[in-house]
């Protein structure tokens, strides 16, 4: 692709699971969990399972995965707590690979 960085802010939009079979470990993807389809939901439930999808489908062993904040909550409407959710769950998927991939996600 000629591109190190793919910086994503709707990865709804590529299909997750094909972009990801397509890319991962090939490139390094900055994103966060998608900005119009799933965090103005404000669904805790369906950020976490995104977030999720993301960590297991678009990222590696060995890294190529940056998350990041859109920065403009109010922009996007949404509120700060749900971008909360959002890094707490990457946070708990920190360790995703090291543990198997089966890691459960810890205590909210």
């Amino acid at each position: 692709m000629g591109a190190d960085v793919l910086n994503l802010q709707q990865p709804q939009a590529y299909g997750i699971a094909s972009f990801g079979r397509q890319f991962a470990g090939r490139v390094c993807f900055l994103t966060t969990v998608d900005i119009q389809a799933t965090l103005p939901r404000e669904d805790p439930e369906a950020v976490r399972a995104e977030a999720r999808q993301l960590v297991e489908t678009w990222s590696k062993p060995e890294g190529g995965f940056i998350v990041f904040n859109y920065g403009d909550s109010e922009g996007i409407g949404v509120t700060d707590g749900i971008a909360k959710v959002m890094f707490r769950e990457f946070y708990e998927l920190r360790e995703f690979w090291q543990q198997g991939c089966l890691a459960q996600p810890g205590p909210r």
